[in-house]
């Protein structure tokens, strides 16, 4: 396959103007002129921003059967014997009895169908169900989206069978933790010391009481203690987090994943995003929960941090979140967000609209990665090409029925009195 005309984003952050070869599943040329082969498919991309799919680190899939049942309630009130905290009940319970039947498997494809539409190419699935591990990385497979499945203390005796799909570990939440379950994950490391380890860390002061009640320190301190923090770990939200935590989360190699809309619209606050970027820790984005946008992610982000001057080309910052930085955790699943020769044919077609204009790029100046973040959306999002297969094609998905994955999500919402 041959790409002509184009405009890219290139790993040096300037719009590139060249023609891209495609075997396979990957990038094997970039010129300035490329002749196609008698029987190579040649696409013409005049019209478009190409840019690497996007990745979304933090989801809780699927969740969207319970958008806006959480507002205005914190964490340590959700299913309490309210109005709202009874119905968050039922659907949890829902969700719960659902796996392993047509229902979730629907509600699962549903939601992801919303990931490829805003153009995210790669997630790394955490669950909203217990013991839906498998059945997520299915319908991952399914649909082709590149994921790291968290399996938490389950680990399948077999592979993926699938080099998109990798399989991960977790360590139980602050309020869940003890300290057998503690030396369980601590084996469990040890003898897959090359699986990702993740867990949801110091997200809110609650969780921080917790762990420091339980166990006199932090999260982040019980993790090095223990030596589960390193180049595998990644550790979600990293809100109430002190200085000497992120010296050790630096010293270690970790990952974090931010999650700003997520947080803020539950009133927890948001990462420290320059202090961690200062110590040169690897930061991600993600949507976590309900609200999968990840376009209103970076937006909101960089909104966020627009008045941190110790920052240099903080549009470059952001995009890395969505893109490069995920690619630490995520080779293993076959996801590096770049275009560059080599790496895996995994692109977004971004409709190139007034929306993003003027896109200057010289230079002195450019104009590109800031207009993308601001006024990038889903609705700009034309293709998705994933191991140089188009799993969306012209807003549609090609992988799977979308109009009947739907139209069944809609008599689920129909059969819950929705």
């Amino acid at each position: 396959m041959v790409l002509y005309n184009t405009s890219f984003i290139g790993p040096d952050n300037r719009l590139h103007h060249e023609d891209i070869r495609i075997d396979g599943s990957r990038i094997v040329g970039i010129e300035a002129s490329i002749v196609p082969h008698s029987d190579e498919r040649c696409i013409d991309s005049r019209g478009y921003l190409i840019i690497p799919a996007l990745a979304d680190s933090h989801v809780h899939s699927p969740d969207t059967l319970m958008k806006g049942l959480f507002h205005s309630i914190p964490m340590t009130e959700w299913c309490n014997d309210s109005y709202q905290g009874r119905l968050q009940q039922r659907l949890f319970d829902f969700i719960d009895t659902s796996v392993g039947s047509d229902t979730f498997e629907t509600l699962v494809l549903y939601e992801y169908l919303q990931y490829i539409r805003h153009g995210v190419g790669f997630i790394v699935e955490t669950g909203q169900a217990d013991d839906s591990s498998y059945v997520l990385q299915q319908c991952a497979k399914h649909i082709g989206l590149k994921a790291i499945i968290d399996w938490y203390d389950k680990i399948p005796d077999i592979k993926t069978g699938n080099p998109n799909i990798a399989i991960g570990m977790h360590l139980p939440e602050e309020e869940n933790l003890t300290e057998e379950l503690l030396k369980q994950t601590v084996a469990l490391h040890k003898s897959y010391k090359s699986m990702p380890l993740m867990t949801h860390c110091l997200e809110n002061s609650w969780r921080l009481n917790e762990i420091r009640r339980k166990f006199g320190k932090s999260t982040v301190e019980l993790m090095a203690e223990h030596t589960l923090l390193g180049a595998n770990t990644l550790l979600f939200h990293c809100i109430q987090i002190s200085d000497k935590d992120i010296k050790l989360i630096a010293h270690s190699g970790a990952s974090a994943v931010c999650c700003p809309v997520s947080t803020m619209r539950t009133g927890e606050s948001v990462m420290p995003l320059a202090k961690m970027l200062a110590h040169g820790i690897n930061v991600a984005i993600g949507t976590d929960f309900l609200d999968h946008d990840i376009w209103e992610c970076m937006r909101f982000a960089y909104t966020l941090m627009c008045s941190t001057t110790e920052i240099q080309n903080l549009p470059a910052f952001v995009f890395a979140t969505a893109s490069r930085n995920a690619a630490k955790f995520a080779q293993r699943a076959g996801y590096e967000g770049e275009i560059a020769v080599g790496k895996p044919a995994d692109l977004c077609f971004i409709e190139h609209t007034l929306d993003l204009d003027p896109l200057i790029d010289n230079d002195d100046f450019s104009t590109v990665l800031h207009n993308l973040i601001v006024s990038g959306s889903k609705h700009l999002v034309r293709h998705l090409l994933i191991n140089g297969t188009f799993i969306l094609y012209d807003g549609c998905c090609t992988t799977l029925d979308e109009q009947a994955i739907t139209a069944r999500y809609k008599d689920i919402l129909h059969s819950l009195g929705f």
